[in-house]
């Protein structure tokens, strides 16, 4: 921390020691841009600065005193933020944990999150950046301001999906950096967003949507999707944060069905009468009669009896009648929606991920030993084309 023996400005003592520290913390500060400072100059960059922070006692004006106010903020400003360790928290509460100490100056200084690579001396480059200005330290990401630095990670130019982005924060005067965090920290950005319909699966591009589920391991389950208001785009998240790691970017089978439907990632905890937090996730938890319990999708009859654990093939001549609406169709503990004489599922075959096959084809492949429930959705599904 800089100090002064004697008083610098307007009416002060200025000795040449105290007068080079003041202008020092000026040029650090952003308020002059180089040294040393002329005194006119100097007397109106403290004016400046004061004013910036509210110092507005008539007879300390342009004048800086030892152990007084403007000297203790020319020391704050100064010295670079410190920004804390980032965590994913729930989207639903901004995404993200970011902290940093202590306060920031007032406008009309700025404080920017960005790459590292942002910054080329003192300038910085904004289009890789996220203006922060009046964010509450403590907790910096909000709903609001969400949508803001996924747009930002998201841009063509960028593409920073699923990155381990190293992080500073910037603070900027008059288009200049002052100052920049110490240390930099990680932002573990999502995994690449999902844009249009589940059924049938749009934008499946490369890499594609992977089929995620091992039995007994609790990292091997379908991701969810979360919708952001303004953004078109749908995030994988696992327990409401986004998902990082691109070995997770994909669904489960009932969990495709569900999507489908357009379940909000904890009402299928509920349907089966678990309390969130309780690991919603877990598809081994779930039936297709809870799915269909939660929709409301009502029993099938063909020739007089259910389509309940009954034979392919009964399945089979069933569909050939071209029945309209949207089914959900299981066997065991594998789900499946059925429409438009096809049947969309995520599975291990032929492709690991999203499958589409004409119905009869996919049912005459079952074995007669197996058994398939048929049930009837409702109403058309929200992700469906």
């Amino acid at each position: 921390m800089a100090t002064i023996l004697e008083s610098v400005g307007q009416r002060g003592v200025n000795k040449p020691s105290d007068v080079s520290v003041i202008d020092d913390l000026l040029r650090r500060t952003g308020v002059v841009q180089r040294t040393p400072v002329a005194a006119g100059m100097r007397i109106d960059a403290i004016k400046r600065f004061q004013d910036i922070w509210g110092i507005r006692r008539a007879d300390h004006y342009g004048l800086i005193t030892p152990n007084g106010t403007t000297i203790a903020r020319l020391n704050h400003t100064a010295s670079p933020l410190r920004l804390g360790p980032i965590a994913l928290a729930p989207v639903s509460k901004g995404g993200y944990a970011v902290s940093y100490q202590p306060s920031a100056p007032p406008p009309p200084y700025r404080v920017f999150l960005g790459p590292t690579a942002a910054a080329h001396g003192t300038v910085l480059n904004l289009d890789q950046c996220l203006e922060i200005t009046g964010c509450e330290r403590t907790d910096v990401f909000t709903r609001r301001n969400l949508p803001l630095l996924l747009k930002l990670i998201g841009k063509p130019s960028h593409n920073w999906w699923a990155a381990d982005l190293k992080v500073r924060l910037f603070v900027l005067l008059d288009g200049s950096i002052i100052t920049r965090s110490s240390e930099e920290q990680t932002l573990p950005c999502p995994v690449r967003p999902h844009k249009g319909a589940l059924l049938p699966l749009e934008n499946d591009d490369p890499p594609r949507i992977k089929y995620v589920f091992k039995p007994g391991d609790k990292r091997y389950h379908g991701r969810w999707l979360h919708e952001i208001p303004g953004l078109d785009e749908q995030y994988f998240t696992e327990k409401g944060k986004f998902e990082h790691d691109p070995e997770f970017r994909g669904f489960a089978c009932i969990g495709y069905a569900s999507l489908v439907w357009g379940m909000p990632f904890e009402d299928l905890a509920k349907a089966k009468g678990l309390s969130v937090p309780d690991d919603p996730n877990e598809e081994d938890r779930y039936s297709g009669e809870d799915l269909a319990r939660y929709t409301h999708a009502t029993r099938c009859v063909w020739k007089g009896a259910e389509l309940e654990e009954t034979e392919p093939q009964n399945v089979v001549d069933f569909f050939q009648t071209h029945p309209p609406g949207y089914y959900l169709v299981w066997s065991g503990t594998h789900m499946m929606v059925a429409t438009g004489g096809f049947v969309h599922e995520f599975t291990t075959s032929p492709n690991a991920g999203y499958n589409q096959t004409p119905i009869t084809l996919r049912f005459r492949k079952y074995k007669a030993t197996k058994r398939l429930t048929v049930r009837l959705l409702p109403r058309k599904p929200a992700r469906a084309r």
